[in-house]
């Protein structure tokens, strides 16, 4: 499919979504949208592929410029991590409003928290090393870690869905999670 087409494709489907769960969304209504003929739509792809590749192709190029975001040189530094994320969200922010809305799947949440997640495995793996080094540690570590990246989406959501007001104050509320952290590191350091 042409790039343009291609482009009209996806944010028609966009616009659908933000309206209706993803499931309600028909090949008839997507076309019409596109202003594309569904002829052209079956030509690259079977009926039931067409939803799911639209979805599919949004949420990899979001999920790409997330991770890009947050590339491994800028690990070992939170307040840094959480400026290029909020940089990333306010830049995506229309599209993601939608993808982390009502009407969309689940699946797309659970990837931006894995993110979420594995950037800050990897913050503490290069703050703490002592203390991850350690097999019994671990788990509270893996716990730790999905507590504080369900905190972090939770105030980015919030954030998100306020339309991105007030930075400085959910930046504060997000260096709350640092200290924590480092709290627990301390407290278990020993233990």
């Amino acid at each position: 499919m042409r790039k343009k087409n291609q482009e009209k494709l996806q944010k028609a489907f966009l616009e659908l979504l933000a309206t209706k769960h993803i499931y309600e969304i028909e090949v008839k209504e997507l076309a019409e949208k596109s202003n594309l003929d569904r002829s052209t739509l079956y030509r690259h792809f079977d009926s039931s592929e067409i939803i799911t590749a639209c979805y599919n192709n949004i949420v990899m190029e979001v999920k790409n410029r997330i991770i890009n975001s947050l590339e491994p040189d800028k690990q070992g530094n939170f307040e840094e991590m959480y400026e290029h994320l909020f940089d990333c969200i306010q830049d995506n922010a229309d599209v993601l409003s939608i993808l982390l809305g009502p009407t969309a799947p689940p699946d797309f949440e659970r990837i931006i928290l894995k993110i979420i997640k594995d950037r800050y495995l990897a913050n503490i793996n290069n703050l703490y090393s002592d203390y991850c080094q350690w097999k019994k540690k671990q788990k509270r570590l893996y716990d730790c870690t999905t507590f504080y990246a369900n905190g972090t989406l939770g105030l980015l959501k919030e954030w998100l869905f306020s339309g991105c007001k007030n930075r400085n104050e959910t930046l504060k509320s997000l260096y709350l999670i640092d200290e924590s952290i480092e709290s627990i590191y301390i407290i278990n350091k020993n233990v």
